[in-house]
């Protein structure tokens, strides 16, 4: 699980997503993501929970 600060940045990232279809862009944009977050922390697991949402698109 998230911790509380966690889960705000991570939704902070994701709201304007959501109206969106899921489109392969949207799923390369969020592998993107994910690595530019574990690159700027090194958090794997934050990594895999942005990894694993956008394998669900």
């Amino acid at each position: 699980m998230f911790t509380k600060e966690e889960q705000k940045t991570f939704e902070a990232m994701f709201d304007d997503l959501i109206p969106y279809p899921c489109v392969d862009t949207d799923k390369e944009f969020l592998n993107n993501l994910g690595d530019v977050v574990f690159n700027m922390t090194g958090n794997v697991n934050l990594r895999m929970k942005i990894f694993n949402i956008a394998e669900e698109l």
